[in-house]
């Protein structure tokens, strides 16, 4: 006997259901890859910040250490106690006079104090930092008969005919170009009485600033006894110019720092508009009653004659992503504390011109 049983019929998915399937699918799909170009771009951002963020930190610390030699010298902190015996006056030593400690140059390319140096930012200024930081050696007995004899502090200390160094201890100081030097053994026997040069201690045309016939000096080496040391100068120049990536097709500035003796030092890529002020304060003195005191940034040209000088402030652009070509730039600020304050120029200059 057969039994018969009723079976449904099996039904497959519709076209309707597959349809709303796949545009759920390509929605997902798209939500994804919305997210993942988010996330990629995110994350492009965060390297960007990061590498921002190191060269900032580079700039500060390169800064921080050049600043930190500026207007030293030695254990002298009084620049009235520092003579001269080389040719020419003070304001025409260039590099080489101990102040301004710190300079700002709102255009580098028109001044002597950057010549040599190509291809400067056109909108970017300069600083100098002046000092006599560096140890060179130790008197080990006092200077006699123009003669005077100091022994090395390190291999790699030196003084050569020719060079301008400060001699000095805590009271006073002299700056002169050493003459018939004599090295042996870690020591060095120097001169300062005799030269050829416009930067040697002989210049009868100008007996005001120089080492000859009857001129007397406030301090020369002779008055040194043992334990003054000599020190060389440390002036750096701090300036935008164009990076050794730069093409014609594609310039490309960076941050340059020269020393007063080597070669340029290419800091940090993607720079423009470097832009310097002086943070200074003064006592707030009108018609002899006192109105507290004023603080403020001063550009170069406007720094008041008896202002007191206290924060370098620093102001440029970086590039965010210098391997596009269309770079971001992001302006950054930095306030740098200052060691050493350049004093007023007119009465400083008026005398030290007189010694």
């Amino acid at each position: 006997m057969k039994v018969w049983c009723a079976v449904r019929a099996q039904r497959g998915y519709g076209l309707i259901e597959l349809l709303v399937s796949v545009a759920t699918g390509l929605l997902l799909m798209t939500g994804l890859t919305v997210l993942l170009v988010s996330f990629d771009e995110l994350a492009d951002l965060v390297r960007q910040r990061a590498d921002l963020q190191e060269r900032v930190r580079l700039i500060e610390q390169m800064w921080r250490l050049a600043l930190e030699g500026a207007g030293h010298l030695g254990c002298l902190a009084d620049s009235d106690g520092v003579a001269s015996l080389l040719n020419g006056s003070w304001a025409e030593l260039g590099l080489l006079r101990p102040w301004p400690s710190v300079e700002i140059v709102q255009n580098p390319a028109d001044s002597s104090l950057f010549s040599g140096i190509n291809n400067l930012a056109a909108e970017s200024h300069g600083l100098l930092v002046r000092g006599f930081a560096k140890p060179l050696g130790e008197l080990v007995e006092p200077p006699m008969d123009g003669r005077g004899e100091a022994e090395l502090l390190g291999s790699a200390a030196r003084i050569d005919s020719g060079d301008v160094v400060l001699l000095g201890d805590c009271k006073q100081a002299v700056i002169f170009s050493a003459t018939q030097t004599r090295h042996s053994s870690g020591f060095v026997q120097f001169s300062w009485a005799a030269g050829d040069g416009l930067l040697d201690n002989r210049g009868p045309e100008n007996p005001a600033d120089s080492l000859s016939g009857e001129a007397q000096w406030s301090v020369t080496p002779a008055d040194f006894d043992t334990g003054a040391r000599l020190y060389a100068p440390m002036s750096i120049r701090l300036y935008v110019a164009e990076s050794l990536t730069s093409t014609p097709e594609r310039r490309v500035f960076a941050l340059w720092q020269k020393p007063l003796f080597g070669n340029a030092l290419e800091l940090v890529t993607g720079v423009e508009r470097l832009a310097l002020r002086y943070g200074a304060w003064r006592s707030g003195v009108a018609d002899g009653v006192a109105h507290g005191v004023q603080i403020g940034y001063f550009d170069a040209a406007n720094l008041p004659q008896d202002a007191r000088v206290a924060l370098l402030q620093v102001n440029l652009y970086l590039a965010s992503h210098l391997s596009s070509d269309q770079p971001r730039w992001m302006p950054i600020a930095l306030a740098l504390p200052l060691t050493s304050a350049p004093p007023p120029q007119p009465g400083l200059w008026c005398c030290l011109e007189q010694r």
